[in-house]
């Protein structure tokens, strides 16, 4: 080898090092850029700083949640407890109402049965009225002559003649019915026999 040749050994060992070292460089920075840019695996998840340490400490932990996640949780739960809220307050609404259509129903019933008691004392104290009328009607006709009674009794109504009439003793009315017309006799005899009938019957239900 000439010494030419010698002396430029060294020249191109140097600029070979220096290419070398260049691509070296060139492929760490884009290692170094790829590794920054965000991949399409997913979204990533943050940690705070007390999930690294447990993570390093205890083993892996759950990842927190994101504040949009969480802001998202607060306002269903929210609006659940404003439903069952507004269920409550209709509930209560209803068992108010209950309660007072309960209390006017009492109030009707106790009015109702006030009325009725009241009812019930005009219509015995009419009926006592009535017999004491009858009674002292019954009293006034045996009294009289059998032809007198006759007379009345064939113009009387039979609502009243029928009570008057059931009300004689039986000597008496016999007298009467004599004096009377056959067919007015004949017309009282069968009402009172069907008053009789309804009397007995009415006096079987009750002791049924």
């Amino acid at each position: 080898m000439s010494g030419r040749g010698v002396q430029l050994l060294p020249v191109a060992v140097a600029a070979f090092g220096m290419l070398a070292l260049l691509k070296a460089g060139g492929v760490w920075a884009g290692l170094s850029a790829k590794a920054n840019e965000p991949t399409e695996a997913g979204p990533t998840v943050v940690l705070s700083p007390s999930s690294s340490q447990s993570h390093s400490e205890n083993g892996p932990t759950v990842a927190q949640t994101s504040p949009e996640v969480e802001r998202r949780m607060l306002a269903k739960l929210a609006e659940r407890r404003a439903i069952l809220d507004a269920r409550e307050r209709e509930l209560e609404t209803r068992e108010a109402l209950l309660r007072a259509t309960e209390n006017e129903l009492r109030i009707r019933l106790e009015k109702f049965d006030r009325e009725r008691q009241a009812l019930n004392q005009i219509k015995e104290a009419r009926e006592t009225e009535e017999s004491r009328d009858i009674d002292a009607l019954v009293s006034a006709y045996e009294k009289m002559k059998p032809k007198d009674a006759a007379r009345i009794f064939d113009a009387l109504d039979a609502d009243v003649l029928i009570p008057v009439a059931s009300g004689m003793r039986t000597q008496s009315l016999a007298g009467v019915l004599a004096e009377m017309t056959p067919d007015n006799a004949r017309k009282l005899t069968k009402q009172l026999a069907e008053r009789g009938r309804k009397t007995d019957d009415a006096a079987k239900g009750v002791a049924q």
